[in-house]
């Protein structure tokens, strides 16, 4: 638990979707496996602090990178979604 913040922040730095994707997923399944405490909205604000990084990433990195980060953080919010459908 103490290391999902980190975990997020280095995640920010990675440029491959695939790696974030499954970073994602891994932290998703753990916050639906611990709801009952209350970790699946935890990890959500992270997920949360991961989107506002990755945007404001996007004006300083080239376009064809651009195209990836846009793909990083529309999964990132379709996992947000995910969450709040399954309450």
């Amino acid at each position: 638990m103490e290391l999902i913040p980190d975990y997020i922040f280095m995640l920010n730095k990675v440029n491959d979707t695939l790696l974030i994707k499954e970073s994602i997923n891994t932290l998703f399944d753990f916050g639906q496996q611990y709801k009952a405490y209350g970790i699946d909205k935890y990890i959500e604000g992270f997920f949360e602090s991961f989107i506002v990084s990755k945007k404001e990433s996007l004006s300083k990195v080239k376009k064809d990178a651009k195209e990836e980060i846009k793909k990083q953080i529309e999964y990132v919010e379709q996992k947000i979604k995910e969450t709040n459908n399954l309450l």
